[in-house]
């Protein structure tokens, strides 16, 4: 690879990624002990205060010795004081998370990182093609091992992407803004650090419903009423104050509040209920925007481009979703006791709902494109951290004719460089079908997982464990993890009939289908399996599809014989070194000629 192509891959970097994060972990932690140290004498220097003007106040009230001044400025001094001290509390944590950050970082580098992130295990339930053979989500996961996301809809977006990858326009637009982010490691940072170990349940369905509703109050009409009815419970109050007939006018404000709460009250709970208490969410969704606003990115990157189109009316989206969180949190000053009654008698509530409803029409065609946009920019920080963390990869070169798939040294992403073995792999249209026998325990499994988990990577935009990659769009679709039921009732060998059901649909379909099948129909006979097996693989091959079989049916290998433009055997082997089993995992031409059954019943302690 040339100096030009390796700069162009993002493996060009001064130093690697651990040494960035070594050093950046060293800076924060440096200036971490400093920010302990300082709060700790804060919290002393507050505590004195405190107890001074506590003095002062005692001084004031039981003697005539201390001016009432004195304790007033002194009160002044503690909050300003109390002030400062928060802003070195905020410091301290943001700086104890990026520690944290950073050390995870390196536990990620180091392979320590199963079992301690975010796991998606939720979306990895149902059928799906291959959610659960590939390990997309679940422990020790490609989600756990990419997903840094804050929110919900930046973790539903992640998931999203690797169980329906795009189209290959997608994948290319998707793989120029991971570029762009991928050193990017101060930003990525600030999106976790600045949160903490919060994860704001941001609730994008939940929106999206809201602000398609039609309207319940309108700005104009309904304003007016609870501005009048404003005006006329401030008037009441200061009739009250001023006169001694004005406790009627406060009476009449009072009455003409409760029969308009009685009017408006369903309506009112409508637009408050979809948002109550969302603030903090809302808060967050516009704190991750701004970051995305304030990063400097190449001036022609694809990231620039894509932020310039998201203006409204030249106003940034973070500033119009805080201007919705100030609504919200002004709203929910209802919830507090001590105001309830304030709030009542001035229809507080009422004033809210109806400003509320005004942002949500202005603003109806534009928050799902603010919503999908916090998705897609959580998606492609994580997507890039990634990309980062993993130099010797490399980005995808896109193919607009269908079934062309060829990786150099294809190694298995989840495995790690310093266990993962390469092998090359070429499919197309003059060769679709890799029939692939092997011994038990050779890498049959792992070699198709790694294949069909780099094809998802691909087409979400991020650098591959190989060396080189060459694809086309596919569905992917596999059969490795197919498991009885015992609940459903279903068998084994039923169960992989329907998923091998649901891959030829899918090559029945427009799109190119990338088939991983292991082990086909073992759980029949011999002559079903070799007749069931022959129709299945014609068929698919017939539309277009290209994919890979595993068999310990050597007999299926004569399928290559039958069809030589079509398939090619390929078999993993293992060789007896002494007493033990030794396993290179590398994919070899032809069909395997051992088997080492007998020798794994023998390791175990088996009379065989």
């Amino acid at each position: 690879m040339s100096q030009e192509s390796a700069e162009a891959q993002g493996v060009g970097r001064e130093q690697s990624p651990e040494l960035q994060y070594r050093k950046l972990l060293d800076e924060r932690k440096a200036a971490l002990s400093k920010m302990v140290s300082l709060d700790n004498l804060n919290s002393n220097i507050r505590l004195v205060l405190f107890l001074m003007v506590f003095g002062l106040g005692l001084g004031f009230v039981y003697s005539e010795v201390v001016p009432g001044l004195m304790v007033v400025v002194g009160a002044l001094v503690f909050l300003c004081f109390v002030f400062i001290h928060n802003r070195v509390i905020r410091v301290r944590r943001y700086l104890e998370s990026s520690c944290e950050y950073f050390q995870r970082a390196l536990d990620r580098l180091s392979g320590d990182w199963v079992g301690r992130g975010d796991t998606g295990a939720e979306f990895g339930e149902g059928s799906h093609l291959y959610v659960a053979d590939l390990d997309i989500c679940g422990e020790g996961s490609a989600f756990e091992l990419i997903s840094q996301a804050q929110t919900e809809i930046g973790r539903k977006t992640i998931a999203d992407w690797l169980l329906n990858p795009g189209s290959l326009s997608e994948a290319k637009i998707r793989q120029a803004r991971i570029r762009d982010l991928e050193r990017e490691v101060e930003l990525r940072e600030s999106l976790v650090a600045s949160h903490g170990d919060r994860r704001e349940k941001i609730r994008p369905a939940g929106l999206k419903q809201w602000v398609e509703q039609s309207a319940e109050l309108e700005a104009g009409r309904d304003s007016a009423v609870f501005v009048g009815l404003l005006g006329l419970s401030l008037a009441g109050v200061i009739a009250w104050a001023v006169t001694d007939w004005g406790v009627v006018v406060f009476l009449g404000a009072l009455i003409a509040q409760g029969i308009t709460r009685m009017i408006y009250k369903k309506r009112v709970m409508q637009v408050l209920s979809a948002v109550s208490g969302a603030h903090v969410e809302l808060e967050q969704m516009a704190r991750i925007l701004t970051l995305f606003e304030e990063a400097k990115f190449p001036a022609d990157g694809a990231m620039t481009r894509w932020r310039a189109g998201l203006d409204v009316e030249g106003e940034s989206i973070s500033t119009r979703i805080r201007g919705l969180s100030k609504l919200v949190h002004r709203a929910d000053a209802m919830k507090n006791q001590l105001f309830m009654l304030v709030g009542f008698y001035f229809g507080w509530d009422h004033l809210a709902a109806v400003r509320v409803e005004s942002w949500r029409m202005k603003e109806q065609p534009h928050l799902p494109n603010w919503l999908a946009t916090l998705g897609e920019f959580e998606a492609l920080i994580s997507f890039s951290c990634y990309a980062f963390e993993h130099p010797e990869n490399y980005y995808p070169e896109f193919e607009t004719r269908p079934g062309v798939l060829k990786i150099d040294d294809m190694r298995h992403p989840l495995l790690g460089t310093k266990v993962a073995v390469g092998n090359d792999i070429e499919l197309g249209s003059q060769m679709p079908l890799l029939l692939i026998s092997g011994s038990n325990m050779s890498g049959k499994s792992t070699l198709l997982r790694g294949v069909g988990l780099n094809v998802v990577l691909a087409m979400c935009g991020v650098p591959v464990c190989a060396k080189k990659m060459r694809l086309s769009a596919f569905k992917v679709g596999a059969t490795l993890s197919i498991h009885d039921s015992l609940m459903s009732g279903e068998s084994r060998f039923y169960a992989e009939i329907s998923r091998i059901q649901g891959l030829v649909e899918v090559s029945r379909s427009e799109h190119t289908l990338l088939f991983l099948i292991d082990e086909i129909l073992h759980g029949t006979n011999s002559f079903d399996r070799r007749k069931g097996a022959r129709a299945i693989l014609e068929s698919m091959l017939n539309d277009g599809s290209v994919g890979f079989v595993t068999t310990h049916d050597l007999a299926l290998a004569q399928m290559a014989d039958d069809w030589p433009d079509r398939a090619t055997n390929m078999h993993l082997s293992d060789r007896l070194d002494g007493q033990a089993l030794v396993f290179d995992y590398r994919l070899k031409p032809g069909v395997v000629q051992q088997s080492n059954a007998i020798e794994l019943m023998r390791s175990v302690g088996l009379p065989v």
